[in-house]
């Protein structure tokens, strides 16, 4: 079982300390002026991003029963030829028509 499953307000708790932890890493970053420092914030906030995601991914479970299936055959609509429209020969006059 996982935290969020054994104890949801310890999941809420744990989920606060890393995003609080890491904007006070962030302020520390902007207040040293250091390359160095910033260097080492983007590496936290990185890993951090990597360490949720696969957990997440964890949490969702293998993918193989998605996966698990036989491709249908893409199916091709039937063309039915067009009959052509059968030419009469129209009258050329009007005293044709009577």
């Amino acid at each position: 079982m996982s935290l969020l499953d054994n104890s949801p307000g310890g999941f809420i708790g744990a989920a606060n300390c890393v995003l609080y932890g890491t904007v006070g890493v962030e302020c520390w970053m902007l207040t040293t002026n250091s390359l160095l420092a910033m260097a080492a914030t983007m590496v936290l906030i990185i890993t951090t991003a990597g360490l949720l995601c696969r957990w997440m991914l964890r949490l969702m479970g293998p993918e193989d029963h998605a996966l698990d299936y036989e491709p249908q055959p893409v199916r091709q609509a039937r063309v039915k030829p067009v009959a052509e429209p059968v030419r009469r020969p129209r009258p050329t006059h009007v005293s044709a028509l009577r």
